[in-house]
């Protein structure tokens, strides 16, 4: 079995969690506004209440919003919405968004987080969804849950002085408004989230938020500027949203272009995007963040050192809910056979199952046969996408081999030639 590590039965035992003395609750709409106070205080927000009462008041699904009350005061927020997310192959799950999670400091480790994520989990569940996920704030906090690392995260820096291209990229690259890239950005996102495992739904709502139409507190700050890369029928292919920083160096510019985001449906406008910012003047140097750990830019210049990847962290974890669904949705590099045993100690994973996968479909099915593998959730939550090997994980004490040269198989199976990435926070 799987090595003895912190588990969610450790954090319910001990923590001081009294369901009489702390009710944990959806929140009603008059509760909105201390509910969005207690959440800017945990995270030292420097946003607007009021600017976030106003956008949320419409947005919000109330059922899925909960809090911790202690004698009437909200200690605790935690909210999950629904999205999907897109798995090797083009297929995609039902998935259960967690977001807005926080505990005031006068009452963390008394088992209300324990409470809250028991109480979205069930439901997520009984609604059919497949998978949970989420972005953390920090590390420890989710695998107890059974969420494993999914995607990673990278930070680019591209010096502007030593970009020379290998092919000069083309493409018909147009700086447009807010409105315009409302209009465009979703069908070039839907194909480009057609290929690549680890992103999700985005609605209209969300849509109009990034992009600043109507109110609302997360849209684009003054300065920042959206460029289109159209295809030679013109067709739009990608967008980039940057935001510009000028400094001088004895009298030299010297400025900063913070990359906010970059998405291409083609290898093309891909190659065009990064080649219009590292051509934008007064900037010696362009960064950016949450992006790909396999990113493709340093192999479309001479000289590969003029990109550094200067930090590389988790990205969106994942919590299988429905083992059979999972793993039936997506496709499989080559065809094989492995019996999977899954330890979830809060039930929804739990069991025995044979996976029988392949580049055109999969079926899993619940079996008590023998186990090849025996893994914890999260380690299934960890591969489910195609950018952890298995073998990496046995030595922490999360997976066991039963039957030899079935972990050499997993690694095959589970893996994918498209790196995981979810390039969507939430």
């Amino acid at each position: 079995m799987p090595g003895r590590r912190t588990t969610w039965s450790d954090a319910r035992r001990g923590l001081g969690y009294d369901p009489a003395m702390i009710d944990i609750r959806s929140i009603e709409p008059d509760e909105l506004r201390a509910w969005i106070e207690t959440m800017h205080a945990v995270y030292f927000m420097r946003t607007s209440v009021d600017e976030e009462v106003l956008y949320r008041r419409e947005r919000i699904d109330y059922a899925r919003a909960f809090a911790a009350v202690d004698e009437g005061r909200i200690v605790a927020t935690f909210r999950s919405f629904g999205s999907d997310l897109t798995v090797p192959g083009g297929g995609r799950v039902p998935a259960d968004a967690v977001t807005n999670v926080g505990v005031m400091p006068t009452h963390r480790r008394r088992g209300v987080l324990t409470g809250m994520m028991s109480r979205d989990l069930r439901a997520a569940a009984d609604r059919g969804d497949v998978v949970s996920m989420l972005f953390a704030s920090e590390g420890p906090i989710y695998g107890r849950y059974g969420y494993g690392v999914a995607t990673e995260h990278a930070q680019v820096l591209l010096r502007r002085a030593n970009v020379r291209w290998r092919e000069l990229p083309e493409g018909d690259v147009e700086v447009v408004s807010w409105t315009r890239l409302r209009e465009m950005a979703p069908a070039i996102y839907d194909r480009f989230r057609a290929a690549q495992p680890g992103s999700m739904g985005v609605d209209p709502k969300r849509w109009d938020s990034m992009f600043g139409i109507g109110p609302t507190p997360f849209g684009p700050r003054p300065g920042d500027q959206a460029a289109v890369c159209r295809d030679a029928s013109g067709e739009p292919q990608g967008w980039l949203r940057y935001r510009g920083e000028e400094t001088w160096t004895e009298t030299r510019p010297a400025g900063t272009l913070s990359v906010l985001d970059l998405i291409a449906a083609t290898p093309e406008a891909y190659a065009r995007l990064w080649r219009f910012a590292a051509e934008i003047d007064l900037i010696a140097e362009i960064r950016a963040e949450g992006r790909p750990i396999a990113e493709l830019l340093s192999w479309l210049l001479a000289d590969r050192r003029a990109v550094h990847q200067t930090a590389r962290h988790d990205g969106l974890w994942v919590r299988v809910l429905d083992v059979r669904a999972a793993l039936s949705a997506r496709r499989y590099p080559v065809a094989g056979e492995l019996v999977i045993e899954v330890v979830d100690e809060a039930g929804f994973a739990n069991g025995r199952f044979r996976l029988e996968g392949g580049p055109d479909g999969a079926n899993c099915l619940p079996t008590h046969v023998e186990p090849d593998l025996v893994m914890t959730v999260e380690a299934l939550g960890a591969a489910y996408l195609g950018g952890t090997k298995l073998s990496l994980l046995a030595p922490a004490g999360l997976l066991e081999e039963r039957r030899p040269g079935s972990l050499g198989l997993a690694d095959v199976l589970f893996g994918w030639p498209v790196v995981p990435w979810c390039c969507t926070e939430f």
